[in-house]
């Protein structure tokens, strides 16, 4: 149901970013992306994740992890809180 949903997702919308918390579920949400963008030869994904700049240490890691691309190529972007 999952990759049916992403499917149609990128059935229907020309551009597709992912929100991506470093979290299970997103880490989850990210393979299935990765999936669809290998069989469409549609090259990296693009992501977003929003540094609240109170995520602990072993997250950030795992998210750093992502955006250099050692899990898999993504163009990954971090965000920190607006004013600080």
């Amino acid at each position: 149901m999952a990759r049916q949903r992403i499917r149609h997702v990128y059935d229907i919308f020309d551009n597709v970013v992912v929100m991506f918390s470093g979290g299970k579920d997103s880490m989850v949400c990210m393979h299935l992306v990765r999936e669809l963008h290998e069989e469409r030869g549609l090259g990296p994904v693009r992501a977003v994740f929003r540094d609240e700049e109170l995520i602990p240490d072993s997250v950030i890691e795992t998210v750093d992890r992502y955006r250099r691309g050692a899990v898999g190529r993504s163009h990954l972007v971090r965000g920190t809180a607006q004013g600080r």
